[in-house]
């Protein structure tokens, strides 16, 4: 009987040893366009989706700008909204759930939780030239490219997924991958 325990414990060991997160690596190529503003890349497949653990995200306005220009989060996640310059400044999106959190002076926050999957664009009715995007996605498995279009998602369970591409301007072909040992790079086209 004790040798039948040990050899199903052997077994499973064996089995969630072959389970192991992978990382996905690879770059998103879309020329100037991608240089200047950057790109989400995001997994959709079977799995729970889960908030994905993190700082609170912080929405800043900065010089008259909101920093970051893109951010990407998990559906349920609670953002700060900071004002970081001397005029008042306000924040609102017409997308989605509308929403408008009022003016406020520098050094005050104020926080929105997102509940709805989707790109919330940001703007400032004091200063109208002021915009950024939020994309709220029902995927824990996401990263912002960087200048050159590279991205990195870590803790990848095996499986089935579809790669996407979100961008202000562009347009990617999404790519079914799967997911197992050993880690995976792949490469990303606009349309």
């Amino acid at each position: 009987m004790i040798s039948k325990i040990i050899v199903t414990i052997f077994s499973l060991l064996i089995l969630l040893g072959n389970l192991e997160a992978v990382t996905l690596k690879g770059v998103v190529e879309g020329g100037k366009k991608l240089k200047k503003n950057q790109a989400i890349v995001y997994l959709t497949g079977s799995f729970k989706s889960e908030v994905k653990s993190q700082k609170q995200p912080i929405l800043d306005q900065q010089n008259m700008a909101f920093k970051p220009h893109v951010l990407p989060i998990s559906i349920g996640t609670t953002v700060a909204f900071l004002n970081s310059d001397e005029v008042r400044h306000n924040v609102y999106s017409p997308d989605k759930e509308q929403y408008n959190l009022g003016s406020w002076p520098k050094g005050e926050k104020k926080t929105y939780e997102f509940k709805q999957k989707g790109v919330y664009t940001q703007l400032c009715n004091v200063h109208p030239e002021m915009e950024s995007f939020i994309v709220v996605l029902d995927s824990p498995y996401y990263d912002l490219t960087d200048k050159k279009g590279r991205f990195e998602i870590k803790g990848l369970p095996p499986g089935n997924y579809t790669v996407r591409v979100w961008h202000e301007k562009l347009r990617f072909k999404k790519q079914k991958i799967i997911i197992g040992k050993p880690d995976l790079e792949i490469v990303i086209n606009r349309k």
